[in-house]
């Protein structure tokens, strides 16, 4: 089970992505970082992340909401990434049992950045939903992971860096 979310106020850091017509964008007034973090949660790695810099754009999975903090435990997260199943899948072995809990599903309601999901979630105006379709004609038929995922995304993106933290790629 995921932990309750803690309080927070965002992170200064923060590059102030927002979502128009669908997409995440940067604000007009706001230049583009070329350096992106994809962060997989692994508490190994926390104390690496560059959580306080400027230079990069963070994006983050699933349940880091406590622990994707800057130095000052302010929310610190560009773009987040949710891509397990929203609802409860209507067919298989697990047929009609949530997939997410309590707290996945508030954060995901309530995620006050850019969220990439799997599903349209209209409670939340931040949240689009990543063109796997999209993905899968130019790149590749299938996605294992979110890394994958989001790897694919950074290079759409065309960051000139991905650094990758705290994933577990056995």
């Amino acid at each position: 089970m995921s932990p309750p979310i803690r309080p927070y106020t965002l992170s200064p850091h923060n590059a102030g992505l927002y979502v128009r017509d669908g997409q995440i964008v940067y604000p007009d007034h706001v230049a583009r970082r070329h350096k992106v973090v994809i962060w997989g949660f692994g508490a190994e790695s926390r104390w690496v992340v560059p959580f306080d810099s400027d230079e990069f754009i963070v994006w983050t999975i699933n349940n880091a909401w406590n622990a994707s903090r800057d130095s000052q435990g302010r929310l610190r997260c560009d773009v987040w990434w949710e891509q397990h199943s929203l609802t409860p899948d209507a067919t298989g072995l697990d047929r009609n049992r949530p997939i997410q809990d309590q707290y996945d599903l508030e954060w995901v309601t309530t995620c006050p950045v850019p969220i990439y999901t799997t599903e349209p979630w209209p409670a939340n105006p931040n949240a689009v939903v990543w063109p796997i379709d999209y993905f899968a004609q130019k790149y590749r038929d299938y996605f294992t992971c979110s890394f994958a995922m989001m790897v694919a995304q950074a290079i759409e993106d065309n960051f000139r860096e991905i650094h990758l933290f705290g994933l577990t790629l056995l």
